[in-house]
């Protein structure tokens, strides 16, 4: 239950991922209560700093875009598949207090579950399980029972 509305989550993939953070928005929309933020992420190529300095990455409406510059050695297919705009459900109050401490520029260790989100017996919010898709539909929804910033791990 969230904000008085019943959801029912349905697991899709266990989830377990080393990355960068590269934005963070905190959200007051009609979702708050349920998927209070999101987390933009970078791995592999796009979360070295010598590829990083060529990208700027901004979130708004529930979605995360990646520019990168001309010329630079980011091309498309490394910001298809190294980035990704996640919607996290914390699965208790002390992981939403940990979510609430992570920083641009932090590097993480997110594990829980992708999970489809049904409201009334029919799909609300369904969750990417690949990372080469974009646009509408493409982000992850992870329901986070697990969170390592540096060493600290928090559950």
């Amino acid at each position: 239950k969230a904000g008085g509305i019943e959801y029912t989550l349905v697991p899709v993939a266990q989830y377990s991922a080393s990355v960068l953070v590269v934005g963070r928005k905190v959200y007051y929309d009609e979702d708050r209560e349920l998927v209070p933020l999101d987390l933009c992420v970078a791995w592999g190529l796009l979360a070295d700093p010598e590829y990083l300095r060529y990208t700027s990455f901004t979130q708004q409406d529930r979605a995360c875009t990646c520019i990168y510059d001309e010329g630079s050695p980011v091309d498309n297919t490394d910001v298809l598949t190294q980035f990704v705009n996640i919607h996290l459900i914390p699965a208790s109050e002390s992981i939403l207090h940990t979510l609430n401490t992570i920083k641009k520029g932090d590097t993480i260790l997110l594990e829980g579950y992708l999970v489809d989100i049904y409201h009334g017996g029919q799909i609300y919010i369904k969750t990417s399980t690949v990372w080469t898709d974009s646009g509408i539909g493409s982000c992850e929804v992870l329901f986070i029972t697990g969170v390592r910033i540096d060493t600290e791990t928090y559950t």
